[in-house]
Order: C-alpha cells, then sequence, then structure tokens
C-alpha cells in the first residue's frame, strides 16, 4: 500500500463527513479500512482537545442536531417531495453532483437510489437515446392524428395513419411514444370515463364568472403551442375576482403533474381557505384520480365544464386567445428558452400593467391591491 499524502488524508476525512462510507473510500484510494478508522479516531480526538464542551453547549448542540433531523424528515415526507417528477429529481441530483456534493448524501436527502443516480449520470442512460429523440421528433405528429380522431385512435390506428403518409414506424414505437405523454384512447376507457363523470360534482360553477372576494373561484385550463417540431403545454389558473393568472406552468407532456403542479404552487401562494371552487373542462389531466384526490385534500370544491362546451371555461379560454395573438403568433422564438421567458413576461405585464374592463379597467394585480386595502388585508405576493 502506497504512503498516502496529507492532502488524500483530508480528502478522505472530508468525504466521510460528508456522508460517504469507508469501505468506498478505502477502495477508491487504497487504503485499508483499519487505517481509515485510526484517522477518524485521532481527528475526533484533536477536535475535542481543541474544543472543551460544556454540559450546557453538548445539550445545544443535540438539540439542534434533533431539530435538523426533524426538518429533514418532514421535507422528505411532503407532498412535494414524493409527487416530484422521477425525472426531474434526477436532472436536480445531477447539478448537485456537478457542484462537487457527495453521491451518497445527495440521494439521500432526496430518497433517490444510489442505483438508479448512477444509470442516469455514470451510465449515460438521460434519455438523450436514438429512440427517445425520435419520439420526441414525431410527439407532435401523433397528437395531431389523436386530437384529430377525437381522442378515439389508438395506437394501431394512429401507426397505420403514419404509414400510410410514409412513415417507418412500429405500432409498439407509437404506444411507448402516447403513454410516455398520457394519451389514452377515449375509446377503450369511455365506459370508465362516463362513469365517473356521472358520479362525480357537475358543473357548480355554472358560467357565474364573478366573486366577491380573492381565491372564492378559480377556473384552469391547457393550451398548446408548437415550436420547433416539439409541442409544449400551457396550463394556467385565473382567480375570478381579479381574472390574474395566480399561477402557470410549461411542460413538454400535456400529464396529470402539469395540472397538478400548476395547482399546488398556487396554493402554496395563495393560501386558500376551505370550500375553494376549481373549475376546468374534462380533461384527462383534471379528472386523473390523482388530480382529483389533491383537491379534495386542499378541502377544494372541483367543478367541470360540460363536455364540448367551451363557452363553460370561457375565462381562460379568452385568456388563450389573447395571449397566443398578441404574443405566441407574433415572435419567432429562436429557442424553448427565449418561448419560456416570454410566457413569463407576458403573464406579468397581464397581471401588472394590462386594465381590464370586467374590473373597472384596472389591473388585476391593482384591483386585489384595492380589495385588500380597503378590507385591512395583506395580499398574496403571487
Amino acid at each position: 500500500m502506497n504512503e498516502v499524502s496529507s492532502e488524500a488524508k483530508e480528502t478522505i476525512l472530508n468525504r466521510y463527513a460528508a456522508g460517504e462510507k469507508v469501505v468506498d473510500l478505502a477502495r477508491e484510494f487504497n487504503v485499508s479500512r483499519s487505517t481509515i478508522y485510526l484517522w477518524l479516531k485521532k481527528n475526533q480526538d484533536n477536535i475535542l482537545k481543541d474544543h472543551s464542551f460544556t454540559a450546557k453547549e453538548f445539550k445545544s448542540l443535540q438539540q439542534k442536531c434533533e431539530r435538523l433531523e426533524k426538518i429533514v424528515r418532514i421535507l422528505q415526507e411532503s407532498p412535494y417531495m414524493r409527487n416530484y417528477p422521477p425525472k426531474d429529481k434526477l436532472s436536480y441530483l445531477e447539478q448537485l453532483y456537478k457542484n462537487g456534493n457527495s453521491v451518497h448524501l445527495i440521494c439521500d436527502a432526496m430518497g433517490v437510489p444510489r442505483g438508479t443516480f448512477y444509470n442516469h449520470v455514470l451510465r449515460g442512460k438521460h434519455g438523450h437515446t436514438k429512440a427517445a429523440q425520435r419520439r420526441a421528433e414525431m410527439l407532435p405528429i401523433i397528437e395531431k392524428i389523436f386530437n384529430d380522431s377525437h381522442q378515439i385512435y389508438g395506437a394501431g390506428k394512429i401507426a397505420a395513419v403514419l404509414k400510410s403518409k410514409g412513415y417507418a414506424i412500429t405500432e409498439s414505437f407509437v404506444r411507448k411514444t402516447m403513454q410516455e405523454n398520457d394519451l389514452y384512447s377515449m375509446r377503450s376507457r369511455s365506459k370508465k370515463l362516463y362513469a365517473k363523470h356521472r358520479s362525480r360534482s357537475q358543473n357548480i360553477l355554472n358560467r357565474d364568472f364573478t366573486a366577491s372576494c380573492p381565491n372564492e373561484k378559480w377556473v384552469s385550463d391547457v393550451t398548446y403551442f408548437h415550436l420547433k417540431n416539439k409541442c409544449y403545454y400551457i396550463c394556467v389558473i385565473l382567480d375570478l375576482f381579479s381574472r390574474k393568472v395566480i399561477s402557470y406552468a410549461i411542460s413538454n407532456k400535456n400529464s396529470t403533474q402539469l395540472t397538478k403542479s400548476t395547482f399546488i404552487r398556487a396554493c402554496t401562494e395563495r393560501l386558500p381557505d376551505e370550500g375553494l371552487i376549481f373549475h376546468s373542462d374534462n380533461g384527462s389531466n383534471y379528472i386523473s384520480k390523482s388530480f382529483m384526490k389533491c383537491l379534495k385534500e386542499h378541502n377544494v370544491i372541483q367543478s367541470f365544464s360540460e363536455a364540448g362546451v367551451p363557452y363553460d371555461n370561457s375565462v381562460c379560454e379568452a385568456f388563450f386567445k389573447n395571449m397566443k395573438a398578441e404574443e405566441l403568433y407574433r415572435i419567432d422564438y429562436s429557442s424553448e428558452k427565449h418561448f419560456k421567458i416570454a410566457v413569463d413576461k407576458y403573464i406579468r405585464k397581464y397581471n401588472q400593467k394590462r386594465p381590464l374592463s370586467v374590473i373597472g379597467y384596472l389591473t388585476p394585480d391593482k384591483f386585489e391591491e384595492e380589495y385588500y386595502k380597503k378590507n385591512g388585508q395583506k395580499g398574496s405576493d403571487n
């Protein structure tokens, strides 16, 4: 065994303190485990010699450790952590890893198995395979055929349509692409959806787009925008009191995760009282078991537009129509980043600077500000 330099010794001690195991460090640095344990003991003795802890200091440190452990446990058990998509978790961990953090530490913090993380980062399984890239390219085309069929066609029929158009494609490829993007044939689940539709609450809002105070009625919808052969979905939530966009999100998948994350963000910012009415259309991402459970956990009353009746959610429809006419269809975006920045700027401008006739030609932000000032309350910063 080669002699270990003082720099390597310090590195080993620091990485052990950061959460790495002795067995892994011994293998990497070609040092026996007994030697590392000896260094750890001497290092601990030196720390204790340099500082004699009083009983009060020791108790204080113990309480601080217990408090930090509770904070970590609360964060790990929170619904935000549990509902965070695995792919996004891995991307976030990859960035932490690149910043020099221990694999063991970051995986323990986010509750991700180290093997999964190593697959993602060290073995090149980022999803940037040719198949994944081709699915991303074919998604807008598959989705258009799916929507043109009124969401009736399954993978087999869509594959047949694509082949007739000259695409070399298999049914299994189409099926996987559809499954990854929550595109399920209405024909195969029509009976189940009809039963769910009959059993749930109906159109509670009933086109009454007025509200007496903020956080009384929210409306939501999803639209899509094509950019460089990719399809992006924009989900918004508006408060009917001020017509303010209180939350939005953009994703390349029209999934339950998109609508749920937008709703959770709105709840976190606005902290609505029990009894809030949340209105949307009958899209699968709004009637999914996961989304409906999320609303129920927040004591929210869910309301739905009648199928095929866009006027039941006309406030959202009008917002998207204006955003596309005034912004999205007027600019040739150079990149996804350029597009997302533009959407954010438009929504901020809409909330802060656009006067609306329905609220006396005030801006949504100003209208809420006047309400809170009149009622002696503090408004949301959102």
